[in-house]
């Protein structure tokens, strides 16, 4: 039997990708084997060697919503959603512009806390391009005795409450799709068009949106939205006093709410991950859906994620409590997956070809060593021929799991030919 095309091991390491000088950052590799793999049969994973040099929090995850209402008795809607955010760790600015916070390293909570301090109040980032961003309308803190955090509103004048990850209104955030709803009739003053939709979830002021389907051409067309309510969307006008039928007419609107604003003056959508938001980091993690646990059936709208249900009047020395524990950890385990195995790993979220999941065991700048079981983890079928090998990392919201190029990963894996050991 030829022995060269039939090894019994494979060494695989990230820095001998050939595509290496073409990235500075990394999720997968792949190796070209110098001689072609022949029959195999089963593979396992013997070990794994990652270097954890990732921060706490993913750049995904740097943006935290909450409600600013009138009163405790008001429905949330999109208008007043609000949100508090950290710009990406790799962020470069435009020469001049510092109203920003970076994400970083953050040793404890308290870290974390005072850096959205920062993004929360007077430079700490710019309504043009969040606008979501309200300044200095929330205050946030860590607890030592509880070992929680929590947000406290500063505005005696409004309520407070904290907005799930499922909710409606953020997920229009997060997705920026563009969204359209019917619209039956519209009031057109001297200064102002109001139209009336089925809703308006979704919508946000400032926002483009554009009218289709109006019997006055003059409001159809694209416009920002200067005003909206749980029924009505207001646009400036300057047409006479008017009321308008529509004739199969809509509105169709695209968030595009929070950016950020790059070193070549031009602007991008703030990376965010549906599902995902600041708020489960910091330990809120009612989904907005869900009845809160505390609420004892007379919450206003499962969309007010605080424990009560209630929403808690700011400046007055009252504060939203988290439902549980601050959570810096970028991933508690790195999902591998391998392009020659097939179907046979099925990952999380469906994905196929999975080779093995490792267990983030190691914290910040330490080495994870991951030692395989030759009795378990066996993958195939296998291609007949293999020539190259492509190992792809993901972290657990199936996200590519980004190293440095100047950190090496390692995978060692056995091969099995399905053949009686040699004498």
């Amino acid at each position: 039997m030829n022995t060269v095309n039939t090894p019994d091991r494979l060494s695989l390491d990230s820095f001998a990708d050939p595509e290496r000088p073409n990235q500075a950052a990394y999720s997968s590799f792949t190796n070209q084997l110098g001689v072609a793999v022949l029959n195999a049969k089963q593979l396992h994973l013997l070990r794994a060697t990652i270097p954890n040099v990732t921060l706490q929090l993913p750049d995904y995850s740097l943006v935290f919503f909450y409600y600013q209402l009138p009163s405790n008795l008001t429905p949330p809607i999109p208008f007043y959603l609000r949100a508090v955010r950290l710009y990406p760790s790799d962020y470069v600015a435009p020469s001049g512009f510092t109203a920003f916070t970076r994400n970083s390293f953050y040793n404890t909570p308290s870290d974390l806390v005072t850096a959205l301090n920062a993004a929360a109040t007077t430079g700490g980032d710019n309504a043009t391009y969040n606008r979501l961003w309200t300044l200095g309308a929330a205050s946030f803190s860590y607890s030592s005795t509880t070992s929680k955090i929590s947000f406290t509103g500063t505005n005696p004048s409004f309520f407070y409450a904290n907005a799930g990850w499922n909710d409606p209104n953020v997920l229009a955030v997060v997705n920026n799709f563009a969204r359209t709803v019917p619209s039956q009739v519209v009031t057109n003053g001297t200064t102002t068009a109001t139209f009336t939709v089925s809703s308006t979830v979704g919508m946000f002021i400032g926002s483009p949106i554009t009218v289709t389907g109006c019997s006055n051409p003059s409001l159809n067309g694209t416009f920002t939205l200067i005003g909206v309510s749980d029924t009505t969307l207001v646009i400036s006008s300057a047409l006479p006093a008017a009321t308008a039928l529509f004739t199969n007419g809509s509105i169709t609107s695209t968030p595009n709410m929070i950016n950020t604003y790059n070193f070549d003056t031009s602007t991008s959508i703030q990376p965010m991950v549906s599902g995902v938001t600041l708020n489960q980091r910091l330990g809120y993690g009612l989904s907005g859906t869900c009845v809160p646990p505390q609420s004892f059936g007379a919450q206003l709208s499962n969309l007010i994620a605080n424990l009560t249900g209630k929403a808690v009047q700011g400046g007055v020395g009252l504060v939203v409590n988290a439902d549980t524990f601050p959570c810096l950890v970028y991933t508690q385990c790195i999902y591998l997956y391998a392009n020659v195995i097939g179907n046979t790993g099925l990952g999380n979220y469906g994905r196929k070809n999975l080779l093995a999941v490792v267990a983030v065991d190691k914290a910040p700048f330490g080495v994870i060593q991951f030692i395989g079981s030759y009795n378990g983890g066996e993958a195939h079928p296998l291609p007949d021929e293999i020539y190259s090998f492509n190992i792809e990392m993901r972290d657990d919201n199936n996200m590519p799991f980004l190293l440095p190029d100047t950190a090496n990963v390692n995978v060692e894996i056995a091969i099995d030919y399905g053949l009686p050991p040699y004498l």
